[in-house]
């Protein structure tokens, strides 16, 4: 879906002025320290959270740190204790951002996914973002067929994801891999391996 997705995808310069412009039209001002603070004098701050373990998310946390202070805002940046790591609650109740991977699901976005305390927490909409015209565009997604209705559906939804921000991409990380000529019934889907009983050497 990419080629009819990214043409439509908004994107955003990295301009600090802009940024600073914005956050000034806002109502907080830069200090001497250059750090934002509002009229009582309380300094602009943002939690950020990642998952400790995860080398790129490690490094990513650190750099999205970096620019948030480049432009004066302040950052509490959280490493993810071990022991709530498969806490729920704690994962999907931050009260800022947080540094994750993910894989493209249209469903990600959709009001029935949001995680809430009635579903334990388990919905994968970590964003919170609910908005009716995303969950038409993704009921009407995974039902239609043909390329190019389907490209353009999905070129609508990221559009959507993107004009409002709903996430910010980094970097996409790429996989590789090899295998014989032969070798047939081997999928790219991750984890690699994970239907190797339908594995098969070619004849001819």
């Amino acid at each position: 879906m990419f080629r009819y997705a990214e043409p439509r995808v908004v994107k955003y310069a990295y301009d600090q002025r802009q940024a600073i412009e914005l956050i000034q039209g806002l109502g907080y001002a830069r200090d001497s320290d250059a750090m934002f603070r509002d009229a009582s004098g309380q300094p602009l701050k943002v939690e950020l959270r990642a998952t400790p373990g995860h080398e790129l998310s490690t490094k990513s946390t650190l750099v999205a740190a970096d620019m948030w202070q480049a432009v004066g805002v302040a950052v509490d940046t959280v490493m993810i204790p071990p022991a709530l790591n498969n806490d729920a609650e704690y994962r999907q109740t931050r009260t800022g951002f947080e540094v994750a991977g993910m894989k493209f699901d249209l469903n990600r976005f959709t009001t029935s996914q949001v995680p809430t305390a009635e579903n334990r927490f388990t919905g994968s909409n970590r964003s919170r973002y609910m908005n009716p015209a995303m969950d038409d565009l993704a009921d009407r997604f995974y039902v239609t067929i043909p390329e190019a209705e389907r490209g353009e559906i999905a070129a609508q939804a990221y559009h959507l994801i993107s004009d409002q921000v709903v996430m910010i991409n980094f970097f996409y990380e790429a996989q590789q891999g090899v295998r014989a000529n032969r070798l047939v019934n081997v999928t790219s889907t991750s984890p690699v391996g994970w239907n190797a009983h339908e594995w098969d050497i070619a004849t001819h």
